[in-house]
């Protein structure tokens, strides 16, 4: 996780504490519910966290997600 901070880091810029706490929230959500893991076969930690396997079904709900001005971005599965 913290490689894949630091590189995304390095490419934006933030004003103060408030605002890199804003960010470093939009991370956790991209990092943990939207970003698939090769490690974790396609998942991402919450669905592995939650059992949930992707592949199994369609999900119920899929929600655009984008922040840090596009550096991060994906979709996020409700299933």
């Amino acid at each position: 996780m913290f490689g894949t901070l630091k590189g995304k880091l390095s490419e934006w810029r933030f004003a103060g504490a408030v605002q890199l706490q804003f960010a470093l929230d939009q991370f956790a959500t991209w990092y943990n519910e939207v970003r698939p893991h090769r490690h974790l076969h396609g998942a991402t930690p919450m669905e592995a966290w939650c059992g949930v396997d992707p592949f199994a079904k369609a999900p119920k709900q899929t929600q655009w997600f984008e922040a840090w001005e596009g550096l991060l971005t994906g979709y996020r599965l409700r299933h």
